[in-house]
């Protein structure tokens, strides 16, 4: 299964991206900025909720983090990286599909996903001075992951060992129908989406 995707440059390679879901915008910004990964002593990327703890290297930079939101929200992780001075976000995703982002149309953020991230990172490693380019327009790309059950999903037995009843639905990157000023169509993850398929 292939679909239409944002897309940035960044080192000959062209990622597909997911825009903030409740704006679905292109991220708009110069094709003069650079990227700042923040990552653990391991070289895995970090979920920074404490904007202290950004390093003044951020400034006029997209940041490029993990989406784990059990720390906080997309909404805060823009508050705080804002207040750090980056210009852009980046959030790498669960290893198939996108992570669906709320935020603000003044701060640029987008999901991206896992092995493209990976990509990033590398590319970065070698030459931290690599630039974006952010084309307005879309091209196709394979869906990760598709026909085969999310990585999140929940499988047999129970925590007493019982069989336990399973409905199960398709609901990651289910491209579908929107509203006409947010682009007619869109590709969206998660139960929303799989419930059209169980009502």
């Amino acid at each position: 299964m292939s679909a239409y995707y944002k897309y940035f440059k960044y080192v000959g390679k062209e990622p597909p991206y997911l825009p903030l879901v409740n704006w679905n915008k292109a991220v708009n910004l110069p094709s003069s900025t650079t990227m700042f990964p923040l990552v653990e002593q391991d070289g895995s990327l970090q979920d920074r909720c404490d904007a202290a703890s950004y390093p003044a290297a951020v400034k006029n930079k997209v940041v490029l983090v993990i989406s784990d939101f059990n720390c906080c929200s997309s909404h805060t992780h823009r508050g705080i990286t804002l207040a750090a001075g980056a210009i852009g976000m980046l959030i790498q995703s669960l290893p198939y599909g996108f992570t669906g982002l709320m935020g603000t149309a003044d701060f640029s953020m987008a999901s991206i996903g896992y092995m493209d991230t990976e990509d990033l990172k590398a590319k970065y490693k070698k030459d931290p001075a690599n630039r974006f380019s952010w084309p307005l327009g879309k091209k196709n790309f394979k869906v990760k992951g598709g026909s085969i059950p999310s990585s999140f999903s929940s499988w047999g037995l129970n925590g007493e060992l019982c069989i336990k009843h399973d409905i199960s639905a398709p609901g990651g990157n289910i491209y579908s129908t929107f509203p006409v000023y947010m682009g007619s169509y869109a590709i969206q993850p998660g139960t929303l989406m799989a419930a059209l398929y169980t009502t």
